[in-house]
């Protein structure tokens, strides 16, 4: 019996996931009133093969986890503490079905138009992503890979070492949070947003908003 009890809850999510991050308040909610379960967050663009072994498909996932590894269910997207606390308990209760056998994920190369600079314009450059989860999260993905481009012939105007905290969209709108290691100008700023601004277009963001943030302090 002591198999089918939750042992450890598993948070699956992009690091610069909003929801993600509030399902991690939930979960720490959740862990402090049952102090058996562990909790632990995993990353799925930085750990790759745990989210491949447990063929982690949507972002975020919560995974709860018996004693012996074993996948016992899984809440996808975003949950309050009670239906969380409500899984426990009918886990322990065996009123749940446990997980079925997903499927293995599958690498996939995925195709993306960033807009850098070239001749004082921006310009469209599509580029290859090889995506090794079967997690799709397309807006955040185009940011990462736009903020760390180098593309011959083009300038990015992300200065080296760029890297994406945090993403918010509401409706239309689109709040992006970076980390520099450098300060930038005005005009290196204005540059960055236009970039964000048509590389998210794509999407339908039609405004963005930049929130930077130094290395070393917020």
């Amino acid at each position: 019996m002591n198999n089918f009890l939750t042992k450890k809850i598993v948070l699956f999510t992009l690091s610069a996931c909003p929801m993600g991050r509030s399902m991690g308040t939930v979960l720490r909610e959740v862990a402090a009133l049952f102090p058996e379960l562990n909790f632990e967050t995993v990353y799925v663009e930085i750990q790759v093969e745990e989210a491949n072994y447990y063929r982690i498909k949507t972002n975020p996932t919560t995974l709860f986890v018996a004693e012996n590894g074993r996948e016992l269910y899984r809440l996808e997207g975003f949950h309050e503490t009670n239906i969380v606390i409500d899984t426990i308990e009918k886990i322990k209760q065996k009123q749940m079905e446990l997980a079925p056998e997903w499927a293995e994920n599958q690498e996939t190369v995925e195709k993306y138009f960033l807009y850098l600079l070239k001749d004082g314009k921006f310009l469209p450059v599509e580029v290859a992503y090889t995506n090794r989860t079967s997690i799709k999260a397309p807006r955040i993905t185009a940011i990462t890979l736009l903020v760390q481009a180098a593309v011959e012939g083009y300038t990015n105007p992300f200065p080296p070492g760029t890297t994406l905290e945090l993403v918010q969209f509401r409706d239309t709108a689109g709040i992006i949070t970076l980390k520099l290691i450098t300060d930038v100008d005005q005009a290196t700023l204005e540059s960055m947003k236009e970039a964000l601004q048509q590389t998210l277009s794509q999407y339908g963001v039609e405004q963005v908003e930049l929130v930077l943030q130094n290395h070393g302090h917020q």
